[in-house]
């Protein structure tokens, strides 16, 4: 998982590191070519890399265009997953941030893959981002609906 290098990325990245998932830490204003490079060579070997696809510093729910990037270089494959809480504790934060409440349903949508095949042109690579974007929104919908029914 890319989790950022600043200190809300540290409670992040120990919160993940309880479920057995390993951490990339960078972003792309610290150490971004670096990581950049490190999630093309883990994505090229077949490992998974979870982003955060609207970056560290927003706007929020406007895809960046680094997944797409890191997919192209790749030629991998991106499947946009997001969740929703039955009950949520949003944070004051730009991306109001969502914790999903203690004890309340979770929900979680993997949208329709998006594959790369490292031939897309800059403009097609745009249209894939906003693709993206759109697939992040409707998942994200499908999910709080699904999270209230459970």
């Amino acid at each position: 998982m890319l989790i950022s290098q600043h200190t809300d990325g540290e409670m992040i990245a120990r919160a993940i590191d309880r479920f057995g998932i390993p951490t990339v830490r960078g972003s792309s204003r610290r150490g971004g070519k670096e990581v950049f490079i490190d999630i093309v060579k883990k994505l090229k070997t077949g490992r998974f890399i979870g982003f955060t696809p609207d970056g560290p510093r927003g706007p929020g729910e406007i895809a960046k265009h680094g997944v797409i990037e890191a997919a192209f270089k790749a030629k991998a494959i991106i499947f946009p997953v997001t969740y929703g809480a039955s009950r949520q504790i949003k944070l004051p934060t730009w991306d109001k941030f969502v914790i999903p409440a203690p004890f309340s349903t979770v929900a979680f949508v993997i949208g329709e893959p998006i594959e790369l095949t490292g031939k897309e042109s800059a403009e097609q690579r745009e249209e894939l981002r906003l693709l993206l974007e759109k697939r992040m929104t409707a998942i994200g919908e499908e999910a709080e609906k699904l999270a209230k029914l459970g």
